[in-house]
């Protein structure tokens, strides 16, 4: 046996220490750490209209060509769906900028530089300066195509309206990082009013379903005048309003600005661990192209930070399983809030594309998408079940039988839902109120169904076959991950899909719907 003589490691002086510390500030604060960042922010801007872009613009060319149905509606309530859809998309992003930061280091950073004895602003600059430019360079775009479907546009509206996309996005921006550094709690609020405005924004939009010329004007007045969702619209038609949005849009990034000159001194340690090790599960979860395990870590994580709501309730045997599914629906009462205003997703895709055979068929299309999406509320249990072989083992129940019990409320919800979407949908159509809503009475078992099967769909398969395409290899396995639960819901609620694409409803459709909701329910709590 020869053994290896290891020498010691040499000795590292203080004044060593305080030099690599010195080198890193440098380079963190250096010209060209922060011109690769803007220049990584805009090859990322410039990739998404890359891929998006051309889908984006030739449908708006459509719609300003004003040559379809669907172009005439659009135009004809540009001056709400717009700045309605800016409100929602201005709270959505600021909501994903909480999720995600916007202030964030790598893994590596956290472990080894954010407790060291260094000027913290100097380490978050570079990656700030990307989320602000990315931020920034979004909402222009989309200001941009606001007022675009918003006409007349004059050149200087144009400009104006540019301006102030560029800064909301900066406000939004400067916005997330005070709220990410004034502590927990107001990091929780800004989540919340990022949600009620996109559920205001969807709302708004909503009224143009409403038969009333009244009701659209005095919400249009609203929005126009209300905050930089309307001013874009109103910017764009010239003259003292472009110049008032100029205006504008200089005292809002200045106040961006001024914002996170404030807030970077201020930085929480314990606020950019926690966005780091979220981005981080983003990140990982997006290289690997595996979707599923976005849940699970967003569960746990979840559960780690604060403490639980509620208790169960005092019931035994089988009722015990759907009093634990109510607490879960309990404890995240904002996905309960948002599948009350997406039962107005089916209506709004309905009348913002024509109202034709084809844009029939497409909130077909959204209404399997939102009423899958809303049975599931309180599917995370059953999914737990489903991938822990040993934990539904420990219950000691049949699974026939447990899943049974857990489709309970899953229908339940189902069902409400089904009624809030087909109340507006049935408006829109023929046929009698009373069956319309039935129908959304009697498909909601196969929503449920759908729910459950995509709550217990597992993590992603790689081992599947690749399509090969003009942008190069996509794997499929993501695509079967993504379909899974959808599948089944859409072949259990087809007599559904066929009433909305036709327009109509009558006994044979409300009594198929039924036959294929109770044996999708009956197959999926007996199969082996």
């Amino acid at each position: 046996m020869t053994t290896v003589d290891v020498p010691a490691a040499a000795a590292v002086s203080a004044r060593q220490i305080r030099r690599q510390i010195r080198d890193y500030q440098n380079e963190q604060r250096s010209i060209v750490k922060i011109a690769g960042a803007i220049y990584y922010a805009i090859v990322v801007v410039a990739i998404a209209l890359g891929v998006f872009g051309q889908p984006i613009f030739g449908f708006f060319g459509v719609v300003l060509s004003g040559t379809t149905a669907a172009a005439g509606v659009a135009r004809a309530y540009s001056s709400v769906v717009a700045p309605a859809a800016t409100l929602a998309l201005v709270g959505a992003t600021l909501r994903v900028l909480l999720r995600i930061g916007p202030v964030w280091l790598p893994a590596v950073e956290v472990a080894w530089l954010l407790r060291a004895p260094v000027r913290r602003a100097g380490l978050f600059l570079a990656r700030l300066l990307a989320a602000a430019i990315v931020t920034a360079l979004f909402m222009g775009t989309v200001a941009s195509i606001v007022a675009a479907v918003s006409p007349p546009i004059t050149a200087i509206g144009l400009v104006a309206v540019c301006a102030l996309g560029v800064a909301t996005g900066l406000l939004l921006v400067a916005v997330g990082v005070l709220l990410q550094f004034a502590g927990e709690t107001a990091e929780r609020i800004g989540g919340v009013v990022g949600g009620v405005l996109a559920g205001l924004g969807v709302i708004a939009s909503a009224t143009i379903l409403v038969p009333s010329t009244s009701v659209i004007a005095a919400v249009r007045d609203v929005l126009d005048w209300s905050g930089p969702w309307g001013w874009f619209a109103l910017a764009g038609h010239g003259g003292a309003l472009a110049i008032g949005g100029l205006g504008a849009a200089v005292v809002l990034a200045v106040a961006a600005i001024v914002a996170l000159v404030f807030a970077l001194p201020r930085v929480r340690l314990g606020a950019v661990a926690d966005a780091s090790a979220r981005t981080a599960i983003i990140v990982g979860a997006a290289t690997v192209l595996d979707p599923g395990a976005l849940a699970p870590a967003a569960e746990a994580r979840r559960v780690g930070r604060r403490r639980p709501r509620g208790r169960l309730p005092k019931w035994r045997g089988l009722p015990a399983f759907i009093g634990q599914d109510l607490l879960v629906l309990r404890r995240r009462l904002d996905r309960a809030a948002a599948a009350v205003v997406i039962a107005l997703g089916p209506g709004l895709a309905l009348a913002l594309t024509g109202g034709g055979r084809a844009s029939a068929i497409f909130a077909g299309l959204v209404l399997l998408i939102c009423g899958t999406w809303a049975a599931g509320l309180t599917t995370g249990p059953a999914g737990r079940e489903a991938n822990a072989a040993g934990l539904s083992r420990l219950l000691a129940m049949p699974a026939g039988q447990l899943r049974t019990v857990r489709l309970v409320l899953p229908i339940v919800v189902a069902v409400l839902w089904g009624l809030a979407t087909f109340a507006v949908l049935g408006a829109s159509f023929s046929g009698s109120m009373l069956m319309w809503l039935g129908l959304g009475v009697v498909a909601a078992p196969g929503w449920a169904v759908g729910a459950l099967r995509a709550a217990s769909r597992g993590p992603v398969r790689n081992d599947l076959p690749v399509l090969s395409t003009p942008m190069g290899l996509i794997p499929t396995g993501p695509l079967v991950w993504l379909a899974s639960g959808l599948d089944l819901a859409a072949l259990l609620t087809l007599p559904a899909w066929v009433a909305v694409g036709l327009g109509t409803v009558n006994s044979q459709l409300l009594l198929g719907q039924l036959v294929f909701s109770v044996a999708g329910a009956i197959l999926y709590a007996r199969r082996p």
